[in-house]
């Protein structure tokens, strides 16, 4: 959480030096020098902002393919944990590449994009991908314990809150006013922020979870003491 605070605070810090004050910060390290506004600007792709989400996004499928590696046994549970895992991959190479906005102009061209549209043509495609997903995941969804139910729920509706919800705020806002200004960055921040807390609470949920199941497996299979005899009753 702490990285994720001083991601956002950078970035609307530099943000707001470069469009308010009109001072772009450059770090100048001998014949290396760097734009920091661009590198930690989150709404640029293959950047700091991007790479962390990245991280965080792979890190969250990691355990569920553990949780799917731990349940191997339970063919129903391992199925749906590398079904979750899977889409998480999707999804960090989404947040690296910026699939979404390049799979709107595939099906819809330049209209409805983002700035041009108030719900810009990626946030109806994935709307109805995310409704056709809940049909098997939610099946797998609602065999998980409640506790941890609850928690991937929480941290779904966060990242999709941000992902769809602020997304569709600022499409509306830079149809009306552009993108080269502080309140943008603000929005761009309030968005990844929500993302990227919403994949920490799966990940926090996920490592409970797994903490459980080691302790479970530890229980069912007791560690034998190699020189003790096995009992011939």
């Amino acid at each position: 959480m702490a990285a994720v605070i001083i991601l956002l605070i950078l970035h609307l810090l530099l943000q707001f030096r470069q469009h308010s004050i009109g001072q772009v910060t450059r770090l100048e390290l001998g014949i290396l020098s760097a734009d920091l506004s661009y590198w930690f600007d989150l709404d640029n792709e293959r950047k700091v902002g991007a790479i962390f989400g990245t991280s965080l996004l792979l890190f969250s499928a990691l355990t569920m393919v553990t949780a799917a590696v731990i349940s191997r046994h339970q063919k129903t549970t391992a199925i749906g944990w590398i079904l979750f895992s899977s889409v998480l991959l999707y999804m960090a190479s989404d947040e690296f590449f910026r699939l979404h906005e390049r799979s709107g102009d595939l099906f819809f061209g330049n209209e409805g994009g983002f700035g041009e549209h108030m719900i810009p043509a990626w946030v109806r495609i994935f709307a109805v991908v995310t409704v056709l997903l809940c049909i098997p995941m939610g099946y797998f969804w609602w065999k998980l314990p409640l506790a941890l139910r609850i928690r991937l729920a929480v941290g779904g509706a966060v990242f999709l809150t941000g992902a769809m919800g602020v997304e569709i705020i600022s499409s509306t806002y830079v149809m009306s006013n552009g993108r080269e200004n502080f309140p943008y960055a603000v929005l761009v921040a309030v968005e990844e922020g929500l993302e990227m807390i919403g994949v920490l609470i799966v990940i926090d949920a996920m490592l409970m979870h797994l903490t459980g199941l080691i302790r479970q497996s530890d229980e069912v299979e007791p560690v034998r003491n190699p020189h003790q005899p096995y009992s011939t009753r």
